[in-house]
């Protein structure tokens, strides 16, 4: 006897052992005809009974993806492992796999029938592998480290992203292999680290090594790698697999930081002879010394600038054939590049193989040379030679080793200068100390237990004192209002090593109290103790006083601004509005929140020109009053208004913009125009008039002539009868 679908579905789950996995039956219109029990846990239902009343079609999350696995089975008859989301009892969602097939009646459907497996688990998982992978590669682009696996069996190698990247080759672009690895290893590394990788593998212990690599583009990266290796559970040697970081800007930044050490010891040493009085030979050789142990240099060499300034002598150097230093010369200008120097009166770096700029192979001694720099040794102004150093290989000096040689050179110009004139010394010193009398700031060094070791007349009378003498005799910790300023300042001084602009209250003796502004520095001994606290104090009690009275000025002129029934706007010097009072807002339209902020709107377009001329000259310090000008309405009319600008300027009297007053004379204008036009109306009307007069006048005239005449005719007539 044929067994019954439900028959079929119950033989199979028998045979399924306990694994969960939903088994259905439904009609091609969605009903669920069949299902196991397995299949309603996963959709959260009680039984199987109460799905024969839920359409299949209700419980996918993605209608689209239904019909999807329809038109796969639709077209080949079955669908395996389809991924698809469906939707609960409870309205939560879960991710299944299914297989399904369709069964036909001579090529009519008939229903599906497949099975369900909850893979919701599997999903999570893989979607937290997924963003693992990805946090793990975006760590291994920023910190620049890469990781390899070697199956030690197959050879097969693994590659990271960030490994191809880091041996400068696009991810995948080729299959690495543990003797392409090699290959790329740099030539005096590769037996190293090769000798490294297998004792480590055959050892099967953690490893690691230091080495450079040639990326396909010739350049050289520092790595350092991490290895370790997996046994099989024979303990054989199964996969290798390791970390490489890319160290080389950490290499190169070592590297910079030992150069610079070499170079501030070179410098420091230097500047102790020379404070220390060395004797003047004594010095330059050990300063040519030096730098050529600090820059790694076969050459270096140290010119004196001769009276009349057309030679140059070798005064001192390292690495010279004998019986040149002291007796070689050289010519100034283009004729030499310790000439060129002084010529152009800064660093001259120089590639001697391509040089065009000056002749350098005029004195024998100097040929083979060939990159060459040179910097000029100058104090107060005055020229004293040439410091320079020379490789025989092709070299780049850095900013960094310009700045090493020119802080030497420096320090020899200084030492020249001493050795010139040690009597002009003496005068600068005294000179000094009249100016520390006589600036007109406060200089001071104190102790930190406020004991003042010494002051200036200006100190003691910014503080109140009548001589330094006094000021001494009291501790700088009185004089300060707030106390916990005293706590603040010295916080601040030993924490950084300096204070800049420090403002605070002192009280002098008389009980009057000052703001001043102090700006300091802490001075230690070789341990790291301080010494004592040296300083300037500047009195800026008037200059607190200004600025308060400007913040209460700017106050009312806010105020004043924000009450004027005249619309007020002021503009930064970029055309920016920055205010724009109420009366501005019922005259234009526009709200302070609308343009704060943003480009001056009211402008017309043909208006713009005439403006930006009126705005710059208010810019160059120039005001402006009653100036007709048209402006826009935010609804588009325009409206005539009368102009005046003047200049922002701030607490320095710098100016920063300009303030506008604009009063609109719309209406004025209207009245003045029909004004106008009732005038000419008048002009008119009275031009008629004279006319009519004129007109009058002259019939009156005519018809005078008229009656002359006719009263002449009449006598004459008479007359005639008469006689």
């Amino acid at each position: 006897m044929q067994p019954s679908p439900t028959d079929a579905i119950r033989f199979v789950e028998d045979r399924l052992n306990g694994i969960r996995i939903g088994l259905f039956r439904s009609a091609p219109d969605g009903r669920i005809l069949e299902a196991n029990e397995a299949l309603a846990e996963i959709l959260g239902y009680d039984g199987p009974h109460e799905l024969h009343d839920v359409n299949a079609e209700e419980l996918y999350v993605n209608a689209a993806a239904r019909r999807e696995w329809r038109a796969l089975v639709d077209r080949d008859g079955v669908v395996q492992d389809f991924d698809i989301q469906v939707r609960r009892r409870d309205g939560s969602t879960r991710w299944v796999r299914s297989s399904v097939r369709g069964v036909r009646d001579d090529g009519r459907l008939l229903h599906y029938e497949g099975s369900i497996q909850d893979v919701t688990a599997w999903k999570e998982a893989e979607e937290r592998r997924a963003q693992t992978t990805a946090l793990l590669e975006m760590g291994e682009r920023m910190a620049h480290v890469g990781t390899w696996e070697l199956d030690l069996r197959t050879a097969a190698l693994r590659w990271s992203d960030e490994l191809f990247r880091i041996f400068g080759l696009e991810p995948r672009s080729i299959e690495p292999t543990y003797e392409d690895l090699v290959s790329r290893i740099h030539p005096h590394d590769r037996e190293l680290i090769s000798r490294t990788l297998a004792e480590g593998i055959k050892a099967a212990i953690p490893f690691s090594y230091e080495g450079r690599i040639v990326r396909p583009d010739g350049s050289i990266r520092h790595l350092r790698g991490q290895n370790d290796v997996i046994l099989d559970q024979g303990g054989r040697p199964e996969r290798g697999f390791g970390i490489v970081q890319d160290i080389t800007e950490w290499r190169i930044a070592e590297q910079e930081i030992n150069t610079r050490g070499r170079q501030q010891a070179a410098v420091a040493e230097v500047l102790g002879m020379a404070l220390a009085g060395a004797p003047f030979t004594s010095l330059l050789d050990r300063a040519a010394e030096v730098i050529a142990h600090a820059l790694d240099l076969p050459r270096t060499k140290i010119f004196e600038l001769l009276p009349g300034g057309q030679e140059l002598c070798l005064l001192a150097g390292y690495g010279w054939q004998e019986g040149c230093v002291g007796a070689m010369t050289v010519g100034s200008g283009r004729r030499s590049q310790a000439g060129y120097t002084l010529e152009v009166g800064g660093p001259v770096v120089s590639d001697l193989r391509s040089e065009r700029r000056f002749t350098h192979d005029a004195n024998p001694a100097e040929r083979g040379v060939m990159t060459s720099a040179t910097v000029i040794m100058q104090a107060a102004g005055e020229v004293y030679g040439v410091l320079g150093a020379d490789s025989l290989t092709a070299r780049e000096f850095s900013a960094n080793d310009i700045d090493f040689l020119q802080t030497i050179a420096d320090v020899l110009a200084g030492s020249f200068r001493r050795l010139q004139s040690d009597q002009a010394l003496r005068r600068s010193e005294e000179r000094f100390r009249t100016l520390f009398e006589r600036v007109p700031v406060g200089v001071y060094r104190s102790t930190p237990d406020g004991r003042v070791l010494d002051g200036n007349p200006a100190l003691a009378e910014m503080l109140g004192f009548d001589s330094v003498e006094a000021l001494r005799s009291t501790l700088s910790t009185d004089h300060y209002v707030d106390p916990a300023d005293r706590l603040r300042w010295r916080s601040i001084l030993e924490g950084t090593g300096v204070l800049d602009g420090y403002e605070m209250r002192q009280r002098r003796p008389d009980g009057t109290v000052i703001w001043v502004r102090d700006t300091a520095r802490v001075i230690r001994d070789d341990q790291g103790n301080v010494l004592y606290y040296e300083g300037i104090l500047q009195d800026i009690t008037e200059e607190r006083r200004a600025t308060e009275a400007l913040r209460t000025t700017n106050d009312a002129l806010a105020t004043l601004i924000s009450s004027s029934p005249i619309p007020i706007i002021t503009l930064d010097r970029d055309g920016v509005v920055t205010e724009w009072n109420p009366a501005a807002d019922q005259t234009f339209g526009w709200t302070a929140d609308e343009v704060i902020g943003r480009p001056y709107p009211l402008v017309p377009p043909y208006e713009v020109e005439r403006f930006t001329s009126f705005f710059q000259e208010i810019l160059s310090g120039q005001s402006f009053t009653d100036a007709d000008a048209r402006r826009r309405h935010k609804d588009g009319r325009i409206l005539d208004v009368s102009s005046s600008g003047a200049p922002l300027r701030d607490a320095s009297g710098a100016i920063i913009g300009a303030l506008l007053i604009l009063v609109d004379i719309t209406d004025r204008r209207k009245a003045e125009e029909e004004l106008r036009q009732s005038l000419q109306l008048l002009r008119a009307a009275d031009d008629h008039r004279r006319g009519l007069m004129a007109r009058l006048a002259t019939a009156q005239e005519e018809e005078r002539r008229r009656i002359a005449r006719d009263v002449h005719d009449i006598v004459a007539h008479s007359l005639t009868v008469v006689l």
